[in-house]
């Protein structure tokens, strides 16, 4: 019966392997998880507590938001879909958002706030025109934004740009 060659003698396998090298870096981490202690039951429920507490602190801030405060209503609900909190806040979101798109008074020069409208309610399904980025389009085809800076156009590109490609070619057609 021939012998794997897995199997051979450790010595013969120490002689063909190269050597590790040991010069990892140190771990950002350092020591956590070799120390880490999981939290005991009253730490646990105290979490839990607060969670529930910081929840309905959230669900006020929605409730108490109006379309008067349109980017602040915007950037918040995006926020919190983002970091995918939004299915605790379903019925406040869905409630601003028929708002949003009810609402046709808000700054329509304004490219970041056009674009964080239009990639919110298209992400959230709503049948939103590609026809609100044609007051920016100059003759060329290039974008003319009344933006401040670089910084500005920048960001509100950024947010045309999160629309799903997909989306983005469909609308260009």
């Amino acid at each position: 019966m021939a012998s794997h060659p897995a199997h051979r003698s450790s010595k013969a396998a120490d002689e063909e392997l190269p050597k590790a090298s040991s010069t990892f870096h140190p771990s950002l981490w350092g020591s956590f998880f070799l120390t880490y202690q999981p939290p005991t039951a009253p730490q646990r429920a105290n979490m839990k507590e607060r969670a529930e507490v910081l929840r309905e602190r959230v669900r006020k801030v929605l409730k108490g938001s109006t379309t008067d405060q349109l980017p602040e209503t915007v950037n918040l609900i995006l926020t919190l879909q983002r970091l995918g909190l939004g299915y605790y806040y379903e019925n406040e979101i869905d409630k601003l958002l028929h708002q949003i798109y009810s609402n046709s008074d808000y700054n329509v020069k304004d490219l970041n706030l056009v674009s964080q409208r239009f990639y919110l309610l298209r992400k959230n399904g709503y049948d939103v025109p590609s026809d609100v980025f044609l007051s920016f389009k100059t003759e060329e085809g290039g974008f003319a934004c009344a933006a401040a800076d670089t910084r500005s156009l920048a960001k509100a590109l950024l947010s045309v740009v999160e629309r799903d490609d997909s989306q983005i070619k469909a609308d260009l057609c």
